[in-house]
């Protein structure tokens, strides 16, 4: 709201604690003390329809900053838990699986130009409980509990994908660069869109942006919106 009320932008706004935080689709979302959540506030003449693909550039950053944390760590005496960091269309970051972070963009536009406020939740030392979901935090991987570092990496990330993004004209190097990170092609999930359930395999992104799932029939759909689950493959899918 700050964003909207005439302050200069760009800037970032932290909280020590969340605990009625947005998410998705109306969820709420807690942040422990010790977790980051941040909001960074733009603004871009991007076009509209590619408004949708600064998701992805948040996306982008959130994974390059965890990914550095991560090669920060120093061993102590005995091996470092593997993390296999992967992106999950659209906003949800997963480490060995499980969610470690999630974006929320929020858009308003006016006289041609987006005020754009990007959320981020990052579980740097405690993972909320969702019912029917996994979790995780970076201390689980010996990641220290320092959210001005944390801070410091996310901002980073974003100033660099935002750069490579250029308002839109830089989006196939986003798109690249975010395929590289997200979830292996051929990945079973299914995907709501709010008016249906989709089972099929990740297919990869559209040139906007856009999730492709390849069904068990071989054709291919696009969703521009909907809430994505990796979803246990049959093991008819496996012969």
């Amino acid at each position: 709201s700050a964003a909207l009320r005439g302050t200069p932008l760009p800037f970032w706004v932290t909280a020590d604690r969340q605990t009625s935080g947005k998410g998705r689709s109306g969820r709420q979302w807690q942040s422990f003390t010790g977790n980051l959540a941040a909001s960074f506030a733009f603004q871009t003449a991007a076009p509209p329809d590619q408004l949708g693909q600064i998701a992805l550039v948040g996306g982008l950053a959130l994974a390059d900053a965890v990914n550095e944390l991560l090669n920060r760590r120093a061993p102590a005496g005995e091996a470092l838990p593997e993390a296999d960091v992967r992106l999950k269309w659209p906003n949800d970051l997963l480490i060995n699986g499980a969610k470690a972070a999630g974006i929320l963009i929020e858009v308003s536009q006016a006289s041609g130009v987006a005020t754009v406020v990007s959320g981020f939740g990052l579980n740097l030392t405690e993972a909320p409980d969702i019912p029917g979901r996994k979790t995780v935090a970076l201390s689980q991987f010996q990641v220290p509990a320092d959210k001005i570092a944390a801070h410091d990496a996310l901002d980073a990330a974003l100033a660099e994908t935002l750069s490579l993004w250029m308002e839109g004209t830089g989006f196939s190097g986003v798109r690249s660069r975010w395929l590289q990170a997200a979830l292996p092609m051929n990945t079973c999930i299914e995907v709501n869109d709010g008016r249906s359930l989709k089972s099929g395999t990740f297919a990869g992104l559209g040139p906007a942006g856009e999730l492709l799932l390849c069904d068990p029939k071989g054709r291919t759909h696009r969703f521009c919106f909907g809430d994505v689950d990796v979803a246990p493959r049959r093991e008819d899918e496996d012969t």
